[in-house]
């Protein structure tokens, strides 16, 4: 097997990583570099400065996990590979590899398993399609059964988004594709964006299925077993037949058996969400609860002409219900929000460029606020020069940051030196 290079991989799709939905269990136009300055500061609780004894590990990584022992898996559109504490390569860990599609998410279980999934065909030559299971040592568990997926037909590519493992160990897999049972819910078929396995991967019946969409980008398990879904074009299905629907656009709530929960509703007063036949797309991309139980969404999000869509471009805070927290400032990231993550005493934001727009060079990586998303001056990094896509933010064990992505070291026209993986050093 050739070394693993985490070179420079295709950058399409590569934003519905998982993990881009900052799991850690678990799309550049500049954004305001609010809180985030290059200068050296005063060595405080409250600054990270950039870690150089952390070796570089490629060029592009968008997805990752810290395991209890400070080793980190990492992974791109079309690599897997296990890091040391002090970013190289962990030759103990078998490399991997997809081909006919890639990598888009991944998720770390209790027992150092790791489970990938995506769009891919084949992983190191076997005949491995859509999401697999490897060992703690990365060789494939040919012990997990795989349920046989069919393409949706909006979606002939299918594709598993989003993993997320509950506190029994089962697992959710969220993405395009369907599964044909004989009977769910009232109905023999349909898009099942959402499945859930039993911890070995076979077929759990007793989950409802509800949700539709273009896709799923996001699975967020809440402390109470419920769970939040986020994608494009989210809408629920209410079963016995016949069915209604009901449109709930960027993102919905779920009980824990996958039933609706209809108390929570995205405000489809204030933001529109854009069709695909439209010239511009929004979709929720990541998620994260703060402590009062508000929401924080990031993606890339359209309002109606009532409210100025750059007021909350890529970020917004919602309250437990759903409707709009108005409380937390505006940012208008123009950028794809791409990654939450609340460490010990800030908020950090990561972003990437929008597709939709001209890829520039001058992008702000990351920003940080206060937990609840206001403003604090006094956070810093040193020696960060803080441009590129950001996929994942994790804090470690030891309260640094690890960063995700497809960072610039420099920025000089035709000299750039990318990092997959950064690591912020708390001071």
């Amino acid at each position: 097997m050739k070394p693993i290079t985490f070179g420079a991989a295709l950058l399409c799709a590569a934003f519905f990583s998982l993990i881009s939905c900052s799991k850690s269990d678990t799309t550049p136009q500049p954004v305001n570099p609010i809180d985030t300055v290059t200068t050296p500061p005063t060595a405080t609780k409250y600054s990270y400065t950039y870690d150089s004894s952390f070796k570089s590990t490629g060029s592009f990584a968008t997805m990752g996990a810290v395991q209890p022992d400070g080793k980190i898996i990492i992974a791109n559109t079309t690599q897997v590979a296990r890091l040391n504490q002090d970013g190289t390569l962990d030759n103990g860990f078998a490399t991997g590899n997809a081909a006919g599609g890639e990598f888009h998410s991944l998720a770390l279980q209790k027992d150092g398993k790791v489970l990938l999934g995506g769009s891919f065909t084949s992983f190191n030559g076997q005949g491995k399609a859509y999401y697999i299971r490897l060992n703690a040592n990365g060789s494939v568990d040919n012990g997990f059964t795989v349920l046989p997926l069919t393409s949706v037909s909006a979606q002939p590519k299918i594709d598993i988004r989003s993993i997320a493992i509950q506190s029994d160990s089962k697992i959710l897999l969220g993405g395009n594709f369907y599964y044909i049972v004989s009977d769910v819910n009232g109905a023999t078929s349909g898009p099942r964006q959402i499945v859930r396995l039993s911890e070995n991967g076979a077929y759990d019946p007793t989950f409802k299925h509800n949700v539709t969409a273009s896709s799923v980008n996001c699975l967020r398990i809440l402390a109470d077993g419920k769970m939040l879904v986020t994608g494009q074009s989210v809408s629920v299905e209410f079963y016995p037949t016949p069915a209604t629907y009901d449109n709930r656009n960027i993102v919905v709530k779920l009980n824990a058996d996958g039933s609706v929960d209809p108390s929570f509703k995205w405000p489809t007063t204030t933001f529109a969400m854009r069709s695909p036949y439209t010239y511009l797309k929004a979709y929720g991309q990541t998620i994260t609860v703060l402590d009062d139980g508000k929401i924080l969404l990031g993606g890339r999000f359209e309002t109606t002409s009532t409210v100025t869509a750059d007021d909350y471009g890529g970020m917004v805070r919602l309250k437990a219900d759903g409707s709009i927290d108005n409380t937390m400032p505006k940012r208008g990231f123009t950028g794809v929000v791409s990654a939450l993550c609340l460490a010990s005493d800030r908020l950090v934001v990561g972003s990437m460029h929008d597709p939709e727009k001209t890829y520039t060079d001058a992008n702000i990586a990351i920003n940080q606020f206060n937990k609840d998303g206001t403003d604090n001056a006094t956070f810093t990094v040193n020696n960060f020069t803080n441009y590129g896509d950001v996929y994942l933010v994790l804090e470690d064990a030891s309260k640094n940051l690890l960063i995700f992505g497809k960072l610039y070291d420099k920025i000089v026209t035709s000299t750039y030196t990318f990092h997959g993986v950064v690591r912020l050093k708390r001071l």
